[in-house]
């Protein structure tokens, strides 16, 4: 569906958002058993977020452009 919806791209957004309920389940069983990784993933994401940001910026200033520029 993603696929048809918006091509690539919306495929690929498909398959990241797909195993969101199971985190969902999964986080909430965590929490009713006293174990809280919520904050955890939180910097976990931002971490990696920043570093995607950061080399993403590096290859613009560098001239080669962005990975996505090719999906578009």
């Amino acid at each position: 569906m993603g696929f048809w919806a918006a091509g690539l791209l919306g495929a690929i957004i498909a398959v990241a958002l797909n195993d969101l309920g199971f985190y969902a389940a999964i986080s909430y069983g965590l929490w009713r058993e006293g174990v809280n990784c919520l904050v955890q993933d939180l910097q976990a994401t931002v971490l990696l977020l920043a570093l995607i940001t950061s080399v993403l910026a590096a290859r613009y200033f560098l001239g080669l452009g962005l990975p996505i520029d090719l999906l578009l």
